[in-house]
């Protein structure tokens, strides 16, 4: 985790974690701790996502380096089918 708290590219809701990808999920995410010119952590292209503080679960039962998938889905624009996408994140030292 390398960002907890509001974000400004979405007022609905404060409760926003920003995660620094590591390992083989390096390049896999969405931005590079900033969205839309603001600065929330550095990292490198493409390896931090953003996710609601909700989908975020504490998982006890992983040992370093196990291999976790993040999803989220969101609904298409013009269907309202739900997608899902994901990412393989793994567990490691900071």
């Amino acid at each position: 985790v390398a960002y907890l708290g509001p974000v400004k590219f979405n007022d609905r809701s404060n409760d926003w974690v920003g995660i620094r990808l590591t390992g083989d999920s390096i390049g896999l995410g969405k931005n590079d701790g900033s969205v839309r010119g603001e600065r929330y952590f550095k990292c490198c292209h493409n390896s931090g996502i953003f996710v609601r503080k909700n989908k975020v679960i504490q998982r006890v039962d992983l040992q370093i380096n196990d291999p976790v998938i993040i999803t989220r889905s969101y609904p298409h624009t013009t269907t309202n089918q739900v997608y899902s996408e994901g990412i393989v994140a793994y567990l490691g030292p900071v």
